[in-house]
């Protein structure tokens, strides 16, 4: 009998991170603002524990991932992020910001449309998850 713990293989997890790559980088203009992706929201996936639901926010200046499970970091996203950067909608350099969901042991990704107009994001944010 081992006394250690088996861990298991998360066989799907780069795929996703590819899918993820991808989108970054077609979103993000400067590469620079490629390090929240490279090194934060990965670390943070790698370590991931259950549920394993995201939602995943890329914008030309980087990447914002938070937790699924968490509603008040949801409501803060919805209140600070998004509010915040509709003051700053004409500054930007593009307006191809995006906002996704994600299941790291499943591998799914699901873009989630007019996120910027929902009044209620939680709500929808749980719908995309499915």
């Amino acid at each position: 009998m081992s006394i250690f713990k088996e861990t298991q293989v998360n066989n799907t997890l780069p795929t996703l991170i590819g899918k993820m790559q991808n989108i970054a980088q077609s979103v993000i203009l400067n590469s620079k603002f490629l390090t929240d992706f490279e090194i934060n929201d990965r670390i943070t996936l790698e370590r991931c524990k259950e549920p394993g639901t995201f939602a995943w926010y890329v914008y030309d200046y980087g990447t914002h991932l938070f937790p699924l499970n968490d509603m008040n970091q949801v409501a803060a996203f919805q209140r600070e992020w998004l509010q915040g950067l509709n003051a700053l909608e004409s500054k930007k350099q593009s307006t191809n910001d995006r906002l996704y969901v994600l299941n790291v042991f499943t591998g799914d990704l699901r873009r989630v449309y007019e996120f910027k107009t929902e009044k209620n994001l939680i709500d929808h944010l749980q719908k995309a998850v499915g």
